[in-house]
């Protein structure tokens, strides 16, 4: 038999129960591992606590929890990289096609930089 060593991070904003919970752990040495593994016991023999079978990820709600995160992200991004940037403007008589274009990136530059939504 091997031994099967793991590592957990665990996030303030996330799991500040269990940070709080391993923070009251003695600190010598295997007291956490030990703890850890007694609650783990514990928790897959008592079938209440157990994780069914086939349970679904809620998958859309934590996009929806992450999109604003995202955005924000991406805004901040697009705005560092534009800061600086020369735009050269159309001579006039330039190709319409560049003008719908043109009108495309600054319909998508409106859209990346609005703050009010």
């Amino acid at each position: 038999m091997t031994i099967k060593p793991i590592l957990l991070r665990f996030h303030p904003d996330f799991d500040s129960d269990i940070i709080a919970w391993l923070n009251n752990v003695p600190d010598y040495r295997g007291a956490k591992a030990s703890e850890i593994k007694e609650k783990l016991r514990s928790a897959l023999s008592d079938p209440g606590q157990s994780v069914q079978p086939g349970a679904v990820l809620d998958a859309e709600s934590l996009l929806a929890d992450l999109l604003p995160a995202i955005r924000k992200a991406v805004e901040l991004t697009v705005r560092q990289e534009l800061e600086g940037l020369q735009v050269a403007t159309l001579l006039p008589g330039s190709n319409p096609a560049d003008d719908r274009i043109d009108a495309q990136l600054d319909r998508l530059g409106d859209l990346l930089l609005d703050d009010d939504e």
